[in-house]
């Protein structure tokens, strides 16, 4: 199964898994499972520690990176293709975060691991928590 973290469960993975949930832990824990993160994820941590909405124990430039090396997660870039077709979803969810997560996951195949209910009712999405 080829996954994708939503920020949430990116930042509770780098916390630590006490708030991810036990099917998303599990799925995390499979080494047969390749683990991506997006780099829109970077993009919101980057504007949320900015806005002095979240605390980092360093700066994301420094962070980020780390935490992807760390936990051996595989780094996607945004296509233009892919911005094109956030565009493109129902109106589902308003968060331009979240629709270019939801099209990042359905261009590649790849389950989207969200504790975001909403994000579920998008067409041609598979979630897990």
């Amino acid at each position: 199964m080829n996954l994708l973290l939503d920020t949430a469960a990116f930042l509770w993975l780098c916390a630590g898994t006490e708030q991810l949930s036990s099917a998303a832990a599990s799925a995390l824990a499979d080494q047969a499972n390749t683990v991506s993160v997006s780099a829109v994820t970077a993009w919101e941590i980057g504007l949320k520690a900015a806005r002095g909405k979240l605390k980092l124990p360093a700066p994301v430039e420094t962070w980020f990176p780390a935490m992807i090396q760390h936990h051996r997660l595989d780094l996607l870039a945004i296509e233009a293709a892919t911005a094109i077709a956030s565009t493109r979803l129902p109106a589902v969810h308003a968060d331009p975060f979240d629709r270019l997560l939801v099209a990042t996951a359905c261009e590649r195949g790849l389950w989207l691991i969200t504790p975001d209910t909403l994000i579920a009712k998008y067409p041609n999405v598979q979630t897990l928590w």
